[in-house]
């Protein structure tokens, strides 16, 4: 378990590909396979990323200004976990054994995202651009985790670069919303 302080910037397309000019490094792909929690405070997910599959579950401990603080917490699973969990929904008892949920039901499968993540560093700051797509609609962020001072630097470098500051929702809430569950 560990707390993440974590600048989250919706980005137009002019600005992500702008800031992706900035690196050689390529996008990783990552697919999120998303559960209903029944709270929008509350995220779990499937996230399988180079063959490996992570059961991962986050609880939003507050937002402002774009910086979500979350309290996350991850275990490896595997193919066969996703598959029962998208038919059967994802086990309460095993996911409240994890995390220390309560879920009196197993939370049912939503659909899934797939993600281009680039991470790279810059100045001092290791950034990761995000182009996510979720039924043919596509959205793009940058996400930079760090302590309150830097990520009031990283805002103050974005604006000298002529970004504009857009806060972020979180990538669950863009999925409920594009899949019209929100």
């Amino acid at each position: 378990m560990f707390n993440e302080n974590e600048l989250k910037i919706s980005l137009g397309e002019g600005n992500y590909l702008r800031l992706a000019s900035l690196t050689d490094e390529k996008p990783v792909r990552q697919v999120n396979h998303y559960f209903d929690t029944g709270d929008l405070s509350r995220m779990l997910r499937v996230r399988v990323k180079n063959g490996k599959y992570a059961l991962q579950y986050k609880e939003r401990v507050s937002v402002k200004d774009g910086v979500f603080n979350s309290v996350e917490q991850g275990r490896e699973v595997d193919a066969a976990f996703l598959r029962k969990a998208m038919e059967e929904g994802a086990d309460a008892s095993f996911v409240n054994g994890c995390f220390g949920c309560a879920f009196k039901h197993n939370p049912r499968y939503l659909g899934f995202g797939v993600t281009e993540r680039i991470k790279f560093c810059f100045k001092g700051f290791t950034l990761e651009l995000d182009k996510t797509t979720v039924d043919g609609a596509t959205d793009f962020e940058l996400e930079c985790e760090a302590d309150d001072r830097s990520i009031a630097k990283l805002k103050t470098l974005l604006a000298e670069m002529s970004i504009p500051l857009a806060p972020s929702e979180a990538k669950s809430q863009r999925f409920l919303k594009i899949k019209g569950l929100l």
